[in-house]
């Protein structure tokens, strides 16, 4: 079986380590493993970005709008200050 074929069989990782390998063959090794690396280079990284093309796109979700601390601090001082009127508002028993 030709190296090329098995690609497709290959894992992510396994593919990574290949391509490492073959561009390093090519740069300093014997003359055929030069050849065969360089055409497998091509090959290699094909594959990845089919597999890359693949994948599923991920959704960004919104993000909620910022909130100062300053808005909430005055909120809570309204909620506190609304609640001490309806509690004088109240007629005691």
């Amino acid at each position: 079986m030709d190296m090329a074929e098995r690609l497709p069989a290959m894992t992510d990782t396994d593919l990574k380590s290949l391509l490492v390998n073959a561009r390093r063959l090519g740069d300093s090794g014997a003359a055929k493993q030069q050849d065969a690396a360089n055409a497998l280079v091509p090959l290699i990284e094909a594959e990845m970005a089919d597999r890359k093309a693949k994948l599923p796109v991920a959704e960004k979700k919104p993000r909620k709008a910022a909130v100062s601390k300053v808005k909430v601090a005055k909120a809570k001082v309204k909620e506190l200050v609304n609640s001490e009127v309806e509690e004088e508002a109240e007629p005691e028993i």
